[in-house]
């Protein structure tokens, strides 16, 4: 039998298939028109999904924030997003005895240091495509750059481009301010932040299964 996890973000969701515990795909789709068969009888666990998905899903379908127990943190719990806390709860559970930063680069960049089993929270930064997105939107004269040029600055492009580059340098050098950390890297731009720590990239998925 297969198992699904579902994680939404802003515009899209995404659905883990897992079968004999392994996580097997990860179906990627828009939920403006967000359409799933679902096989009978299987378990589904969702976080952070709309109201208009949860109407969509089979009555048996988990919120995962129901299941969570024994959530260690210094947070309000009640204040902090359901990935973050979905992930760090398996993160303190799995590795009681270590020191982990996670790092999860999607629409924002956040930062969860969990020192022996217990969460501690981090800052939270604009994600990087979003980072290149406030230009047009605070301005109708700024572009939104396709791709990245670092040459010299002979035009605005060139300009943002730099200006990126400088923001991501800043955001690798804050993650290696925890240089007494396992850190581990989640979410879409995780690549860009390699160097840093492990990528694992469906870690969400991971997290939302071991809650069943």
């Amino acid at each position: 039998m297969q198992t699904y996890t579902i994680d939404s973000g802003n515009t899209f969701l995404k659905i883990g298939v897992f079968k004999d515990s392994i996580l097997r795909d990860v179906k990627k789709l828009n939920i403006s028109d967000f359409s799933f068969k679902f096989e009978e009888s299987a378990p589904i666990i969702y976080s952070n999904v709309s109201k208009e998905i949860t109407d969509l899903l089979p009555e048996r379908a988990e919120n995962a924030n129901d299941l969570i127990r024994d959530f260690k943190t210094t947070y309000d719990p009640n204040k902090l997003g359901i990935d973050r806390k979905v992930i760090s709860h398996y993160l303190q559970k799995n590795f009681p005895n270590e020191k982990l930063l996670l790092v999860d680069t999607g629409s924002f960049i956040t930062f969860d240091e969990i020192d022996h089993g217990k969460h501690l929270g981090g800052p939270i930064f604009l994600g990087l495509a979003n980072y290149l997105k406030s230009y047009p939107e605070f301005s109708a004269n700024l572009p939104l750059l396709s791709e990245i040029d670092i040459n010299d600055m002979t035009n605005t492009e060139q300009a943002i481009s730099h200006a990126y580059m400088a923001y991501l340098e800043m955001i690798i050098s804050q993650v290696k301010k925890y240089n007494q950390h396992r850190v581990i890297l989640t979410g879409g731009d995780s690549h860009k932040l390699k160097d840093c720590g492990e990528i694992q990239s469906e870690l969400i998925h991971h997290a939302l299964f071991s809650l069943l």
